[in-house]
């Protein structure tokens, strides 16, 4: 027998729970989210723990796990913040990935000595776990296993493991030394610091050290992934000549770095090097150097000036970005590839500007006439800039090519320009207008705000103009993503019933906006198109179709407050947007959506019904909770197979199941799937029969009813090389597609591609995305 959850509207209010006799697994999510459980009896008969059986169990202080226990599945005890201590019974051979993630009060936990594998993340964020006991059966390590620990001073790695993921003790704040057995065949120490056995590998130098200066071994060749990640006590790191890599993040926020030398043996800067390095004052480019990474010196917010030598060949986006005070990148005057101009950093032929330092003093610049292109980024933070022109030679402007520009008041777009890319003005706080050559073919303007040339299009209200009110347009029919970002003056927006479709954060951050009367004609609601709209508390929607993706609303303050005035009300109708959301059918909302003070839902969820003991002076509210208003809708093709979690789409004779998020176990995803058939999972020609695997893009799920059968190919979100993650490869595969050097995307692979899900896959957008969110800078 297994006991099942979740439970619904009652998870939070379960405190105890004893498990009677009979019982021999807890199945996945049993106990999911039951916040006020305090304690639990689980009989001796347990073999067995689901995954995410205890998840976010947040006032579970201890649990006696019964001896018979031989399998603790993946994310079984995660964020349980209140567990303190935990005895694993000797009969477990492994610790599952994020099994103990965030039970950020857990001081001791023994491993027992059974136990071959640690799975990725399975300690991440134990901030309170001040030491471990490895046990000698195990081999393997897993990804961050231990990231984030720390209260962790010393590790002993026994002689038995082999393998040792990447980033398994970054940010151990107050981790001083990792030791290994001698006898391990495949790891190595030296004063506290992780090697490989030959001491060829420099792995993990602790963070919690408390030296100011390290020179790496003559012996080593490599720097690994993460290596000295977040070491905020180091000022002065020597590299030896021995040193021909660097892999990514190796010094990821050792923010007390002043300087460093890459000696000439190193050919690459890998992505994300020197992220955050914040003291790093100037670095020197060996001229050995062929390719600078995306992010290598993001943030590095005291880097004056940078020399980029003649052998460069490729700079990866953001390499610069929010070097704040960066005054100059000067580029050899040999480099065949890039050039410099007044410290600007350009192409070779100067048609693409590239980067405009952040810290350059001028006021005012004009862009040269030889620019065609204004690059992605390309004047991020350059919040000394008031006016910027912009030549008649200019076709494109990139993403996020003038974000968080402060100071900067207007723009003029010239005729010449064809394209304007996501995130163009976010931020520009000051902007008052964006004036659009009245000949140019492809964008328009009025009153200083941007559309397509039609006017069906608006692009951009800037966020600086003070007016507190506008009417958009009668001709307009769609809002565009971002389009009143951050415009934080208006507190009344009419929109016309000629529009049809809001983009993602099209009105995000305007949180002056107290209303919104969403017109019948709406049949689409991008991502988070209102969120963080604080002052929002009245919203009209006459379609309740619109909503397509989760969030719609996330942060609003929707509440509604009456006080009762007399002992003899009974009953309070619900608002409109209230009663629709509550009972429409192909909206997910249930009750516990919604917080209720001194009363409770009518059975069929039109009226409040007023707590009996409330007296005159009393108030009865209801509060849509922050995220609430995800509004997904469900989509029924075939008629076998619906999802309210997952996009259901047919096209050209092909069933695809979309917006699946990389990492999702089958079991997860059959649970979000109703269908009155069977299904079975097949990659290839060969079917998937464990549950906890992951489902991948270019699966199939077959479903039988009866004698139909329908195929569903699936789709996970920016997975593009089926493996059910998004990572550095797909966004190298994405790269080398839209470079026509992959043809291997099409189907489902070329729809994973759709990360920023405007129905356009693979473009540019979706890379800006996918590699922001590979950054930390977005999610999907």
């Amino acid at each position: 027998m297994t006991i099942a959850g979740p439970y619904g509207d009652y998870n939070k209010a379960i405190k105890t729970v004893k498990i009677q006799n009979g019982v021999t697994s807890i199945g996945d999510y049993a106990f999911d989210n039951c916040t006020s459980l305090t304690s639990i009896e689980i009989p001796s008969g347990v073999t067995s723990i689901g995954d995410g059986a205890f998840a976010y169990c947040t006032s579970l202080t201890s649990i006696e796990i019964p001896s018979g226990v031989t399998s603790i599945r993946d994310y079984a005890f995660d964020n349980c913040t209140s567990l303190t201590s935990i005895e694993i019974p000797s009969g477990v051979t492994s610790i599952r990935d994020h099994a103990f993630d965030n039970c950020t009060s857990l001081t001791s936990i023994e491993i027992p000595s059974g136990v071959t594998s640690i799975g990725n993340s399975a300690f991440k964020n134990c901030t309170s776990l001040a030491s471990i006991e490895i046990p000698s059966s195990v081999t393997s390590i897993g990804n961050e296993a231990f990231a984030y620990c720390t209260n962790l001073t010393s590790i002993e790695i026994p002689s038995g493991v082999t393998s040792i993921e990447n980033y398994a003790f970054s940010n151990c704040t107050s981790l001083n030394s990792i030791n290994v057995d001698k006898d391990n065949q495949s790891y190595s120490s030296e004063d506290g610091i992780l090697f490989d056995k030959e001491k060829k590998k420099l792995i993990t130098y602790p963070a919690g050290k408390k030296e100011k200066e390290y020179n790496i071994p003559s012996s080593v060749t490599s720097i690994g992934a993460g290596t000295f990640y977040g070491c905020r006590s180091l000022t002065r790191i020597e590299i030896p000549s021995s040193v021909t890599s660097i892999e990514c993040l190796a010094f990821y926020g050792c923010t007390s770095l002043t300087s460093i030398e890459i000696p000439s043996s190193v050919t690459r800067i890998a992505a994300q090097v020197f992220y955050g390095c914040t003291s790093l004052t100037s670095i020197e480019i060996p001229s050995s150097v062929t390719s600078i990474g995306m992010w290598a010196f993001y943030n590095c917010t005291s880097l004056t000036s940078i020399e980029i030598p003649s052998s460069v060949a490729s700079i990866g986006i953001y390499a610069f970005s929010r070097c704040v005070s960066l005054n100059s990148i000067n580029v050899d005057k040999s480099n065949q590839e890039y050039s410099s101009e007044d410290g600007i950093l350009f192409d070779k032929d100067k048609k693409e500007l590239i980067c405009y330092p952040a810290e350059k003093k001028e006021k005012e610049y004009n862009i040269p006439s030889s620019v065609t292109s204004i690059g992605t980024y390309a004047f991020g933070n350059c919040t000394n800039l008031t006016r910027i022109e912009i030549p008649s030679s200019v076709t494109s402007i990139g993403g996020g090519a003038f974000d968080n520009c402060t100071s900067l008041t207007r723009i003029e777009i010239p005729s010449s320009v064809t394209s304007i890319g996501t995130y163009a003005f976010s931020w520009c706080v000051s902007l008052n207008s964006i004036n659009v050559d009245k000949s140019n073919q492809e964008y328009s303007s009025e009153d200083g705000i941007l559309f397509d040339k039609g006017k069906t299009k608006l692009i951009t209200y800037p966020a600086g103009k003070k007016e507190k009110e506008y009417n958009i347009p009668s001709s307009v029919t769609s809002i565009g993503d971002y389009a009143f970002d951050n415009c934080t003056s208006l507190t009344r927006i009419e929109i016309p019933s000629s529009v049809t479709s809001i983009g993602r954060e099209a009105f995000e951050k305007c949180e002056r906006l107290t209303s919104i009367e969403i017109p019948s004609s709406v049949t689409s609601i991008g991502w988070n198109a209102f969120a963080y709209c604080t002052s929002l508390t009245d919203i009209e929607i006459q379609s309740i179709g619109a909503f397509k993706y989760n969030y719609v609303f996330y942060g609003a303050k929707l509440t509604m407050e009456v006080a009762t005035g007399s002992k003899n009300v009974q009953e309070i109708e619900l608002p409109d947007i209230i009663k629709r959301t509550m009972n429409e059918g192909d909206i997910l909302y249930t009750s516990s959506d919604f917080e209720l003070t001194n009363c409770s839902l009518t059975e069929d969820k039109t009226k409040l019904k007023v707590d009996t003991e409330v007296a005159s002076k009393e108030t009865v509210s209801l509060e849509v909770k922050g995220g609430a208003l995800n509004g997904l809708s469900v989509v029924v093709v075939p008629k076998v197979v619906i999802s309210k979690k997952y996009e259901v789409a047919e096209e050209n004779g092909e069933v695809y199941i979309e917006d699946i998020n990389p990492g999702t176990k089958i079991q997860e995803f059959i649970d979000n799937i109703e269908t009155n058939g069977t299904m079975k999972f097949c990659k290839g020609n060969s079917e998937i029969t464990d549950v906890n695997s992951k489902v991948q893009t270019g699966m199939i799920m077959k479903i039988t009813l009866g004698e139909q059968e329908t195929s569903c190919k699936l789709v996970v979100k920016g997975d593009l090389n089926g493996d059910g993650e998004m990572g550095d490869i797909d966004l190298l595969k994405l790269v080398r597609y839209q470079a026509g050097l992959d043809t291997s995307l099409n189907g489902a692979y070329l729809k994973a591609a759709d990360v920023y899900k405007d129905g356009t896959c693979a473009d540019n957008k979706d890379l800006l995305k996918m590699a922001r969110v590979l950054a930390g800078l977005d999610s999907l």
